[in-house]
């Protein structure tokens, strides 16, 4: 018997769509390549690592500056003793302005975030979204 209390999460064509639109708009206002970099990986999960891959492929045809990285996660896990999260995280050295917007962009594509979860560590630059396991347990995150 699975304990899953959520089902997978693969992103809908409609939901893709939301998503370049939004990620599409930006793309045409950029003045710095830099704001349209991303780094986007997943953890060893199967249902993780494809959804991490839908996402980098939707910022790939809206022609952000995205990279896929699949074995990132022993980097965070390296910097961060405890490191332990559950969904999709945004990791940012500005996370109130590109965080705060890539929050917004995947909650319109139907997915919940959270910003920084932990303190960035020493010289931290650019931007990553990680897709780690959904969670499989009811448990108060708070």
């Amino acid at each position: 018997a699975s304990h899953e209390v959520a089902p997978d999460r693969i992103l809908s064509s409609q939901q893709i769509a939301a998503l370049y639109d939004e990620l599409q708009l930006v793309r045409t206002y950029a003045t710095n390549d830099e704001i349209i970099s991303i780094e986007i990986g997943g953890s060893s999960c199967q249902e993780a690592s494809h959804l991490a891959y839908q996402i980098f492929q939707v910022f790939s045809s809206a022609h952000w500056r995205a990279k896929f990285k699949p074995n990132m996660g022993g980097d965070l896990k390296a910097a961060y003793k405890n490191f332990q999260t559950f969904g999709i995280s945004i990791w940012g050295d500005q996370p109130n302005n590109r965080g705060v917007f890539l929050k917004s962009a995947l909650r319109g594509a139907g997915l919940e975030s959270e910003v920084n979860p932990f303190p960035l560590p020493p010289g931290f630059k650019g931007t990553v979204i990680w897709v780690e396991e959904k969670q499989l347990f009811p448990m108060d995150m708070k």
